[in-house]
């Protein structure tokens, strides 16, 4: 009988261990649309974010661009859709097919510019109200390194005007429904993560939000099926 075992086992075909192979979850999308009047410092502020640079160069508007950033949660791999737009009006009737499935809108104003931060109020409110409506804003004060004192005359003026921008940033910010005001500096880095990761997280809440209201009219259509089953 040992001898034919032997002569068995030769014949045999080895055990194949079956190893599991980890499920890679699919990536989460949110995306991030961020709006505001041409040359306010939309492009520098995701530069910055997304590559760690910022070099001062000639203004040349961007039209539209779509960059994403891959974030690595504690339950899922997320994927930061990030849309730039163009600010300047000749682009009105093209930049409202980016807000589609849009999670949260950024709206920024330069602080050196009162004029950009008037438009907030005159111009992006009602555009943003009218494409994405409930959907979480975050005002944001671009170039805050310009409040920054210096002994330089014209410099310092223009760091007076900032400071008194900047006095207006929450009110401008409640008057338009905003969760956030964040001031920031593309140039010195200050404020620029914080945008994003707040632009993140009422993103995740949103969608929570969003989750909770569906399943409510669910329960409210059930329980009108029901009333309409006892009449």
């Amino acid at each position: 009988m040992g001898l034919v075992k032997k002569f068995l086992k030769k014949f045999q075909k080895p055990k194949v261990i079956e190893k599991e192979v980890p499920i890679i979850p699919k990536p989460q999308m949110k995306r991030i649309v961020i709006v505001g009047d041409g040359a306010c410092g939309k492009t520098s502020l995701i530069k910055r974010y997304l590559h760690h640079d910022f070099t001062p160069d000639n203004y040349s508007p961007t039209i539209f661009e779509v960059q994403t950033r891959n974030i690595q949660d504690e339950i899922r791999p997320i994927q930061l859709v990030i849309c730039d737009t163009a600010g300047q009006k000749e682009y009105d009737s093209l930049r409202p097919s980016l807000y589609f499935r849009s999670d949260v809108i950024v709206v920024c104003f330069s602080m050196d510019n009162p004029n950009s931060l008037a438009n907030i109020r005159d111009r992006w409110k009602a555009e943003i109200c009218r494409f994405c409506d409930d959907v979480p804003i975050i005002l944001v004060g671009t170039k805050s390194d310009l409040a920054t004192e210096t002994n330089n005359t014209n410099v310092e003026r223009c760091c007076e005007k900032c400071k008194l921008v900047s006095k207006f940033g929450d009110a401008m910010a409640a008057l338009i429904g905003a969760e956030k005001y964040i001031e920031c500096s593309a140039l010195t880095d200050n404020g620029v993560t914080d945008i994003f990761e707040e632009a993140l997280s009422l993103a995740l809440a949103h969608d929570v939000k969003l989750r909770r209201k569906s399943s409510f009219k669910r329960r409210g259509s059930l329980f009108d099926t029901l009333a309409l089953l006892v009449k």
